[in-house]
């Protein structure tokens, strides 16, 4: 009898290890399954404002707005002043407004105080062309006459998306253009030698360019492995605020200077 029952009783505990263990959750098997990566949203650049001023005493002023829109550049031109039902022709120009040099792109025609263009171009194309100016001309009839113009600088499109400061410097055989720059501090700025010969853009005093207060780079304090070909370019990031004179060490008789606000 007492057989019997130990016998029942371990059937019985049997049973219910058994019952659990099949009532145990499946867990979800942890290889052979990617994970599913996070999803990073990107910036869209901001956009550019180019501040159009008025020339020759035109009375015409107003604001361009630059920015892109599915892989194409929109340029919107607001002016004020300009002459009703009488269209206008503007461009972007290379250069800047005081030595403004071919035209780049050519804009829809200010008419009525606006113009609306799409360039079929990413904005980044067109900001690697800077130095850059936007000038609106007075008639189809008066193209030499230039009413407002605005220089084309301050933030371009990263390889990452987003915003980034840039500006551009022509070096020459005549000197720096613009001779004077002015930017914000962390702009990056482009010295492009389109010069026949070498250029090395340096903080000033020649020749040991100890002014500006970075000496560990080539505008300052380095010197080896430093100098522009001609037709090359070299960019360089100013973080350091102050009024920044320069020169080029190869003709120190070229000078410059940066503004960093």
């Amino acid at each position: 009898m007492n057989k019997t029952i130990s016998i029942l009783i371990v059937i019985l505990v049997v049973g219910v290890g058994v019952f659990f263990y099949f009532r145990k959750p499946a867990e979800a098997p942890t290889s052979g399954i990617e994970k599913e990566s996070p999803v990073v949203e990107q910036k869209a650049a901001e956009p550019i404002v180019v501040k159009l001023a008025a020339l020759k005493d035109s009375g015409e002023s107003g604001t361009a707005t630059i920015f892109e829109e599915n892989g194409k550049t929109k340029v919107l031109l607001s002016i004020v002043g300009a002459p009703k039902n009488t269209p206008q022709p503007a461009h972007i120009h290379a250069g800047s407004c005081t030595a403004p040099g071919s035209i780049i792109y050519t804009l829809a025609s200010v008419a009525n105080g606006g113009s609306d263009t799409m360039l079929e171009m990413p904005l980044k194309n067109i900001m690697d062309k800077l130095p850059l100016a936007l000038v609106v001309h007075k008639s189809e009839t008066a193209m030499g006459t230039y009413v407002s113009c605005g220089d084309v600088r301050g933030t371009s499109v990263g390889s990452t998306g987003g915003a980034i400061e840039v500006a551009t410097i022509e070096i020459s055989d005549n000197g720096f253009s613009p001779a004077t720059l002015t930017v914000k501090a962390g702009t990056t700025v482009t010295f492009k030698n389109v010069g026949t010969g070498d250029s090395w853009p340096a903080s000033a005093k020649h020749p040991l360019h100890l002014v500006y207060l970075d000496q560990d780079s080539c505008f300052a304090g380095k010197f080896t492995g430093c100098g522009i070909p001609g037709g090359g370019s070299w960019s360089y990031t100013f973080k350091q605020k102050g009024s920044w004179a320069y020169h080029d060490h190869l003709r120190s008789t070229l000078f410059g200077k940066i503004i960093i606000e």
